[in-house]
């Protein structure tokens, strides 16, 4: 069992939630772009990212997935930031790949993540609209579109909808 508890994270959940792949010839210490697949029961979810750093590829969605599981917010601990300044949006809010990867860790569900192509910063920006388009990547919010952020505390229902696929 992953979990001990339902707020409760082990490391041992931490190293085993997905695996990072290489595609062939692809480097990780150079600006990359990788592809999420998360196999829900009814259908397969795709997001499209970039990486400039080996922290962003194999630790950054783990790490937020764990806050998930604690019941913290994206960063920060509370609504106000160290020097008292309302926290930006961005600090509080999770994003839909967060949602899926969290309720598809949470239910066994299949992941795979996937580093598939290097290239300069600017390439590899340009590339990510692109790809988002080719691969259908529905997780990501497309350009020109709010943001569809959430907070913490709407974790339990948005699972219930993940799971229900009614979202």
């Amino acid at each position: 069992m992953i979990y001990t508890a339902i707020n409760t994270f082990s490391e041992k959940a931490e190293k085993s939630m997905w695996n990072t792949n290489l595609k062939n010839g692809v480097i990780d210490s150079i600006p990359l772009i990788y592809f999420f697949q998360i196999f829900t029961p009814k259908c397969e979810r795709r997001y499209i990212g970039i990486a400039t750093s080996k922290v962003r590829l194999y630790q950054a969605y783990r790490n937020n997935v764990q806050r998930i599981f604690e019941g913290k917010q994206k960063r920060g601990n509370g609504p106000l930031t160290r020097d008292g300044r309302p926290q930006k949006r961005s600090n509080l809010e999770y994003r839909r790949v967060h949602l899926f990867l969290a309720v598809a860790v949470e239910n066994k569900w299949p992941i795979i993540h996937t580093a598939i192509e290097n290239g300069t910063k600017d390439e590899v920006k340009a590339r990510e609209l692109v790809l988002i388009e080719e691969l259908n990547s529905d997780l990501n919010s497309r350009f020109g579109q709010p943001r569809q952020g959430w907070l913490i505390e709407e974790y339990a229902d948005l699972k219930s909808k993940v799971i229900a696929g009614e979202i």
